[in-house]
């Protein structure tokens, strides 16, 4: 293979990964259309997501012992058991790209799908339901369950954080800066979820936190101070130099 056939070939780029009860991480390999296996000795399984292109992104633990992902490009769900039988779920829309996903306090999971403008729910049976955002064009990618019995969810085009009760009841807040773009969200141990700003060139990187101190992102090349939203559980959103967990860059 000469120099410019190896430089067109695009090698199977890990996603996301989800950690199992007995040490196994369970990536997504976005182009090459797999769900990997890696055991805590080192033994590697793949497994087909689905139709080539299909695009596997996100991927998460359910609540009866199989994982659950998403299908960018295929409008499906897919659930993966531990032995790598798959089974797939069609979506009730087309070119929804379904993005990340979460488990719930239901007993169900719950997923973004950032060109519909909706929250999905799937439950155990493979059944599915819509909840269309209030505001249109939201674009909704990272999403959480919350320590408030709510699914907490990014909207980078309207540069919103919202949050999705059980009885189906949106709750929206804008973020101060109007130039951000909310991207993933996370819940930490202190109750909080926290999502960082996929506007601000950050470079991935863990910080370890610092009492009193606001914690570094380093690059090569630069320094920044970290910018990430706080969304507290009592629907208080701020901005504020993060400390202390992970920051990526959009």
């Amino acid at each position: 293979m000469n120099r410019s056939s190896r430089s067109r070939t695009r090698r199977p780029t890990p996603t996301a990964s989800r950690p199992e009860p007995d040490g196994a991480l369970w990536p997504t390999l976005v182009h090459g259309g797999e769900i990997a296996r890696l055991s805590a000795s080192g033994e590697l399984n793949r497994y087909p997501a689905g139709p080539a292109g299909c695009r596997p992104s996100i991927i998460t633990a359910g609540p009866v012992g199989a994982l659950w992902f998403t299908q960018m490009n295929t409008d499906r769900i897919g659930r993966i058991t531990a032995d790598g039988r798959i089974t797939h779920f069609a979506l009730p829309v087309q070119g929804a790209f379904p993005s990340m996903i979460t488990s719930g306090p239901d007993e169900a999971l719950w997923f973004t799908l950032n060109r519909a403008g909706a929250i999905g729910r799937i439950d155990l049976d493979g059944k599915v339901t819509l909840h269309r955002l209030p505001t249109a064009d939201a674009a909704p990618v990272g999403i959480t369950y919350g320590p408030d019995e709510a699914v907490w969810f990014a909207g980078i085009a309207a540069r919103q954080i919202g949050r999705l009760g059980m009885d189906g009841t949106f709750q929206e807040f804008p973020l101060p800066d109007r130039g951000a773009k909310p991207h993933a969200i996370a819940m930490a141990p202190s109750g909080e979820c926290w999502s960082p700003d996929g506007a601000a060139p950050l470079a991935a990187r863990r910080h370890r936190p610092r009492t009193g101190d606001a914690a570094r992102a380093l690059h090569p090349r630069r320094r920044h101070s970290p910018s990430m939203t706080r969304a507290c559980a009592s629907a208080k959103v701020c901005r504020n130099a993060f400390n202390g967990a992970y920051s990526s860059e959009w």
